[in-house]
């Protein structure tokens, strides 16, 4: 198929806009012609395979907003309304949100938002706008009374997408580097914080003792598998004691 320049196009248009305008509308026909090729979410590439692959990241974290709970039962405590908000590929470095994700969290809204607009840090502006956006999504779309009654109960981030970029150097030497990306995402919960959720320094530090000693030799004759293994034997068996003797 040959290619057509934009002066003949253009010459096209204006032929039939002064033939068929008068029945059809000039408006209707300009729409109707399209000079230019969609672009993607970087300025190339397949644009709507970009936006299904954002689509489907933003859905698997907020489509829990769609959950339905069961009735509750007459005297039992009403149940807190929870709102979880995101944001995709950020750029911002994962290791340097893991900080300020780690500081807001478990803390009520206002406060958060106080705290981190104290803070000289890009990091720092990107999560007080993103908390603001879930605040203001939890009193248009959530039926939320008080937007300063919300606490945040989760907080985290991970490694977005990853785009490939050339590193100059002296001589011409050339070499492949990375921008990395960042997402967020948050559960906010109404009410006020549970002292389970808030845990200092000294807490972190008891419960990673705990994991530690709850540690054991798998495969061992003190794991719980195999004592719950020997317990089965006949200890009266003369093959109980050739079995003790062989792991001896």
């Amino acid at each position: 198929m040959s290619m057509i320049s934009r002066p003949m196009l253009q010459s096209c248009v204006r032929l039939v806009q002064q033939q068929y305008a008068p029945i059809l509308g000039t408006q209707l026909l300009v729409k109707c012609f399209h000079t230019t090729v969609p672009r993607g979410k970087k300025g190339g590439g397949n644009p709507y395979k970009a936006n299904i692959a954002e689509d489907k990241r933003v859905d698997r974290w907020r489509n829990r907003n769609k959950l339905m709970w069961e009735p509750q039962a007459d005297g039992e405590s009403p149940r807190p309304a929870e709102i979880y908000w995101s944001r995709h590929d950020i750029p911002y470095s994962e290791k340097k949100m893991w900080y300020i994700t780690k500081f807001v969290s478990a803390m009520m809204v206002d406060d958060a938002v106080r705290q981190l607009a104290m803070m000289h840090n890009k990091g720092a502006v990107i999560v007080r706008d993103i908390l603001l956006e879930a605040q203001e999504e939890a009193v248009k779309n959530h039926n939320v009374e008080f937007k300063s009654n919300l606490h945040i109960a989760n907080i985290r981030t991970n490694r977005g997408q990853a785009e490939k970029l050339i590193h100059y150097h002296a001589r011409g030497r050339r070499f492949i580097g990375q921008r990395t990306y960042s997402n967020v995402y948050v559960l906010l919960r109404e009410g006020a914080p549970s002292s389970v959720d808030r845990q200092d320094g000294y807490d972190m530090a008891s419960d990673y003792v705990a994991c530690l000693k709850e540690r054991e030799i798998r495969s061992s004759l003190e794991s719980t598998y195999c004592r719950s293994y020997h317990d089965t034997w006949d200890y009266s068996d003369d093959t109980y004691r050739k079995k003790i003797k062989f792991v001896k």
